[in-house]
């Protein structure tokens, strides 16, 4: 099931308050195949972020958030 997961990024000095979020997702049995290669692919979006921000992290996902710090 999707996740909501809290960051708090309070150790940096400056943090945007936007980042990019990479994303990895599909159905719990899907795969890329030869006869269907982009089956899975990652999609690139940008996010609210700052020194804390919560994520909802979707069920079999896996994300990457890049954020910019000072």
């Amino acid at each position: 099931s999707a996740e909501n997961i809290t960051f708090q990024l309070n150790q940096f000095g400056t943090v945007s308050g936007s980042g990019t979020l990479q994303l990895l997702t599909g159905p719990e049995t899907a795969s890329n195949t030869p006869e269907a290669p982009e089956t899975v692919v990652p999609k690139t979006s940008t996010i609210r972020t700052g020194k804390t921000f919560t994520y909802n992290a979707p069920a079999f996902s896996v994300s990457v958030i890049t954020v910019t710090t000072h």
